[in-house]
């Protein structure tokens, strides 16, 4: 079977690239200390899908790149050479499907969905975990918005 849709390029901001850049090398050097950057530079845009989930009635739950959003850091501490900067976050959405591809609609999240611990696939809604700013976790569900149906 093949889906296929519509795609609109997401861009990877320069500052967005500058952090990966930066994770990878610092990431690298825990094995290597003195590994440099060698590979090509950090692509322009997104890849269309950031992951797969299968729900456990069988649909299926792409999740999509997003732009990402530049938000504060309260963990980075710049006197520390091993932490490095997280300012930018993207929001997760997904397409859903049915197994046998059929398009079903999308469900976006919010800034404070959490992919761990792993979320709860189900038929038409998706269990996760979010955060507060005091740090306060809760379970939230978040449910399929079903594109209207055109009418003859």
């Amino acid at each position: 079977m093949r889906i296929e849709r519509v795609y609109e390029p997401v861009p990877v901001a320069p500052g967005e690239k500058r952090e990966a850049e930066a994770r990878a090398t610092r990431n690298m050097r825990r094995t290597q200390p003195n590994w440099r950057w060698n590979g090509p530079p950090i692509p322009d845009a997104k890849p269309p899908i950031e992951d797969v989930h299968v729900s456990r009635d069988g649909r299926i739950w792409v999740q999509l790149s997003q732009p990402g959003i530049q938000v504060d850091d309260p963990d980075y501490d710049p006197t520390d050479p091993e932490s490095i900067e997280n300012r930018w976050r993207a929001p997760i959405d997904f397409d859903v499907f049915e197994a046998d591809g059929t398009y079903l609609g999308r469900v976006p999240t919010d800034m404070e969905f959490n992919m761990y611990p792993t979320p709860i696939f189900g038929a038409e809604y998706v269990w996760a975990t979010t955060q507060d700013d005091f740090g306060v976790q809760r379970v939230v569900r978040y449910q399929i918005h079903v594109p209207a149906q055109e009418t003859d």
